[in-house]
């Protein structure tokens, strides 16, 4: 299996990749960095041989962030906030098809309240501290059954926006990533209606395992679920171990997650790809990618 790392590591450093070229045969386009460090990546990976799996969110050309886009308000109710996003997931596209990558992963927004915001952050804070047990099932199911109430327009929203991307770029995957945090967009059950509620073939889910692991501890969605319920539309993996606090983007073997069974059953003829933070040496990287490759062989063996 080839190894792909996300270019979230090296932030706007393409030299960086220099450090670890001989470790990697590809690479997935990140959306930190503007337009001119998309099109600095793209040559340096095609001077390089370097495969692109993939392009994350709002990359490309057009792009006038620094910072990394994740189309933030894409879900959103409001429809001009709304339609930047789409421009700015339409632009990427656009660039896609033209350099010839096939997939895009992208985050489906989040729900627009600031009070469930807080109890789901309060409850993983008193989660990871091991707080009452009685407490910690009232407070779970409050943000359950407010979720559930206000959850409605935002997914009319996210599927329209769905609708029209698969449309209008059928050469083209588009992917929902798993997300870290319980006010983000889908859960399982919400990825399972858009991908059969719209039925394009090129609509799926991008299960970041990270993000999905960090779920499961928290008691809010079976990671294996991903795989019994949803694994045909699986496009690809964010792979990237967790702390005991439930920290995560860790190169793998410095965490504490059960890496070779959360890989275990997920398609092998997608893009797997190591989505490591910024704040790690080169060092740690290779040591990683060393790691991820001895799981590689045992995963394969089995």
């Amino acid at each position: 299996m080839k190894i792909f790392i996300s270019s979230a590591w090296i932030r706007d450093d393409v030299h960086r990749l220099e450090t670890i070229l001989n470790k990697i045969d590809g690479i997935e386009v990140n959306s930190i960095g503007n337009g001119k460090f998309s099109s600095e990546l793209y040559d340096f990976a095609m001077l390089n041989d370097l495969k692109i799996s993939s392009i994350h969110a709002s990359a490309g050309p057009h792009k006038i962030q620094d910072t990394a886009y994740y189309l933030p308000n894409i879900a959103s109710t409001d429809r001009e906030l709304r339609e930047y996003d789409i421009k700015q997931l339409i632009l990427t596209a656009e660039w896609a098809s033209k350099i010839g990558v096939d997939r895009i992963v992208f985050h489906a927004g989040h729900i627009s309240d600031e009070l469930l915001k807080r109890m789901y952050i309060d409850y993983k804070e008193q989660f990871i501290n091991n707080q009452d047990a009685k407490e910690l099932l009232n407070l779970k199911q409050s943000i359950v059954n407010k979720r559930e109430k206000l959850i409605t327009p935002f997914i009319d929203s996210i599927t329209e926006v769905i609708d029209r991307v698969c449309s209008s770029f059928t050469d083209i995957g588009f992917y929902m990533e798993t997300r870290v945090n319980y006010y983000e967009i889908p859960t399982l059950e919400e990825a399972k209606k858009i991908i059969l509620n719209l039925n394009h073939k090129n609509l799926g889910y991008w299960n970041d395992i990270g993000h999905s692991y960090i779920q499961n501890e928290l008691e809010l969605t079976d990671f294996n679920k991903w795989k019994t319920e949803l694994n045909s539309y699986c496009g690809g993996l964010h792979i990237h171990d967790i702390d005991s606090h439930l920290k995560d983007h860790y190169p793998p073997g410095l965490g504490k997650a059960p890496l070779l069974n959360m890989l275990k059953g997920f398609p092998q003829d997608i893009p797997w790809v190591l989505e490591i933070n910024s704040r790690h040496t080169s060092k740690e990287i290779i040591y990683g990618i060393n790691y991820y490759k001895k799981l590689m062989n045992s995963l394969f063996a089995l």
